[in-house]
């Protein structure tokens, strides 16, 4: 079970959607669920592109 990060959706979209800006990535919209928790979150960054 994951953190509880008390993000709202809306939240949750601004969290993607500053990631995309600051790394120049895209997640396809029906992958956005998927980074719900930080630890999702910080396996993207992880997995990015060096």
């Amino acid at each position: 079970m994951g953190i509880d990060t008390g993000w709202d959706s809306l939240n949750h979209l601004k969290i993607i959607s500053e990631l995309e800006s600051a790394y120049k990535i895209r997640v396809a919209d029906n992958d956005i669920e998927k980074y719900g928790e930080m630890k999702a979150i910080v396996d993207l960054y992880k997995n990015l592109p060096k």
